[in-house]
């Protein structure tokens, strides 16, 4: 009886946690407002185009600067969804931005896009691009969340703008610092990113500003071993640079890092190197902290190059932020987090993730809400849009537990099924704080205010250079130049949505128009005739115009 008993009362406590478990789901559901819910329906019935984008951006798999037709495919999705899309902006070819607007006021919600992959990470073809930090997921999520948001706000009358921005090259350039320096992330109340990640959070913290310098040495050759008093050594300026850097690590901050390569020290050791080169990493919690260490390792190379009588130059190759954190926001997204929950992953996503080595599978687990902000040790160009407008990172499971970043095995990852289910909960979430900034001008305030009392004792100043060296860009697909007057584009070639019947194509050199020509839509290969002459060394700016369009920067050309 005892023992009838004890099982008949262990059954009755199952069935009251179950019956607890149901309540409890449907309170979480209940608490979602019409517009949430409204929201988190919509998200489901973008799944397929979050695949659909996932899997077109992963197969593109283009190294940044070079992300001219995964560029492309995004700005025409967007302006399927109804969004007026900008291309070219921030003179990068392959940066854009596409706006929607409903009403009048509002807040401005950016969401961010990225979608440049990683050299030599392809899990299918050895040492091509693979996308091994999962931006084609992040490209997803901004615009799938971006179709949620427009329907949301036409059916409800939210009023506001959207704004989606593509910001190339993240990996090796950092696009967004530099579209920071020219302004074009200004004019954005909240900023929205959802990057891979390996847990479902929202991540609250800080990383590294950043100066990413090469330093030139130049000497002068001589043969080593019967005239050394003849040459004046570019390598032994490099070494002394870099001892005296090494001492300099004394009397830095602790959290400072600086790392280095040589990637030119001379060609054989018979001949006095007359050209030496060194590419660096300084780092450092705050940009105030990096400008003045810059300072000092620039002294260092200065020096050098007075000890050994060599010429040197100094070329600043990017220049990040810290990343700014919003507690304000990261709270509220939370709390939308903790509503809308983590993603539900089968059996065979869990077997499909631990084949590849993980035991632990995919987290389904939520981590606890955000406290103090981390430090990373590591940076990012996310930083900068973090110091024009408060910034909210969301974070879902997209790939196992213990997978290395930048690896062929998250490449890997990022392209199947358990990857897309969490980027469209991150949708789900991302809609749902966007709705309470829509709805609640008390929430957006608390996030602003708090953005404003941080800046309070800093500024934003990227520096004068606001241009990525245009020697970095790659030549755009399609286009070939040969000096002295002839530009060449095969259009089967171009990866560009704008090359229709009517479309002025022109070529600059600098500000100066050199060529034009107009398309028939029919040409298999169009030469255009340079009104100038144009010499090696050269760098040529080609750019299109659709009839009653604004021109369009396409690419720049440089090799003849």
């Amino acid at each position: 009886m005892r023992r009838r008993a004890l099982k008949v009362s262990l059954a009755l406590l199952v069935a009251v946690l179950f019956l607890m478990g149901m309540v409890s789901s449907s309170v979480a559901q209940s608490s979602l407002t019409p517009q949430k819910s409204f929201a988190v329906s919509q998200a489901d019935t973008y799944a397929s185009l979050v695949e659909k984008v996932a899997k077109t951006v992963w197969g593109f798999a283009e190294i940044g600067l070079g992300e001219y037709k995964s560029a492309a495919f995004l700005e025409g999705e967007l302006e399927k969804l109804g969004y007026a899309v900008d291309r070219g902006i921030a003179q990068f070819p392959t940066a854009f931005v596409g706006t929607w607007s409903y009403g009048t006021g509002g807040p401005v919600i950016g969401l961010l896009a990225e979608y440049d992959a990683l050299p030599s990470l392809s899990p299918d073809v050895p040492g091509a691009p693979g996308h091994g930090c999962g931006h084609n997921l992040y490209s997803a999520g901004a615009i799938a969340t971006a179709a949620v948001l427009k329907n949301v706000m036409s059916t409800y009358q939210l009023p506001g703008t959207i704004k989606v921005f593509g910001t190339p090259a993240e990996e090796n350039f950092d696009g967004k610092a530099w579209m920071g320096r020219q302004g074009a992330l200004k004019g954005v109340d909240v900023f929205f990113g959802t990057h891979a990640a390996g847990e479902n959070s929202v991540p609250f913290g800080s990383n590294l500003a950043m100066d990413f310098k090469v330093y030139t040495f130049y000497g002068k050759s001589s043969h080593a071993g019967a005239a050394p008093e003849k040459g004046i050594s570019a390598l032994d300026a490099q070494e002394i640079m870099d001892v005296a850097v090494n001492f300099l690590r004394e009397h830095l901050w602790q959290e400072i890092r600086i790392h280095y390569i040589i990637n030119k020290g001379g060609e054989a050791p018979n001949v006095v190197p007359s050209l030496a080169q060194s590419q660096w990493f300084i780092r450092a919690p705050e940009r105030g902290m990096v400008n003045e260490t810059t300072a000092k390792v620039d002294r260092c190379a200065e020096a050098a190059a007075l000890a050994t009588g060599c010429t040197y130059h100094i070329e600043l190759v990017s220049a990040l932020h810290n990343k700014i954190p919003n507690k304000a926001g990261a709270l509220l997204a939370y709390e939308n987090l903790k509503l809308i929950g983590v993603p539900t992953f089968t059996e065979k996503d869990q077997a499909d993730a631990k084949s590849l080595g993980f035991p632990t599978g995919l987290s389904t687990e939520l981590k606890p809400a955000p406290d103090k902000p981390s430090q990373s040790y590591g940076s990012s160009d996310e930083g900068d849009v973090s110091w024009n407008a408060p910034f909210i990172n969301f974070s879902m499971a997209n790939y196992a537990q213990g997978t290395a970043g930048h690896s062929v095995e998250l490449a890997k990852q990022a392209n199947l099924p358990a990857a897309f289910k969490a980027v469209v909960q991150a949708v789900k979430v991302m809609s749902a704080t966007a709705v309470d900034l829509l709805m609640k001008p008390d929430e957006l305030k608390k996030i602003k205010d708090e953005f404003a009392e941080t800046m309070k004792t800093r500024n934003y100043d990227p520096g004068s250079q606001v241009m990525l060296g245009l020697k970095y860009f790659p030549e755009p697909p399609g286009v070939t130049a040969a000096t002295p007057d002839s530009v060449t584009f095969v259009p089967a070639d171009m990866a560009t949505t704008g090359w229709v019947a009517g479309t002025i194509v022109n070529v600059y050199n600098g500000t100066e128009k050199i060529g034009t020509a107009t398309v028939t839509g029919n040409e298999k290969e169009l030469k255009v005739k340079t009104t100038k002459s144009f010499k090696s060394g050269d760098i040529l700016t080609i750019k299109y115009q659709n009839k009653n369009g604004p021109e369009i920067l396409y690419g720049y050309v440089k090799k003849f």
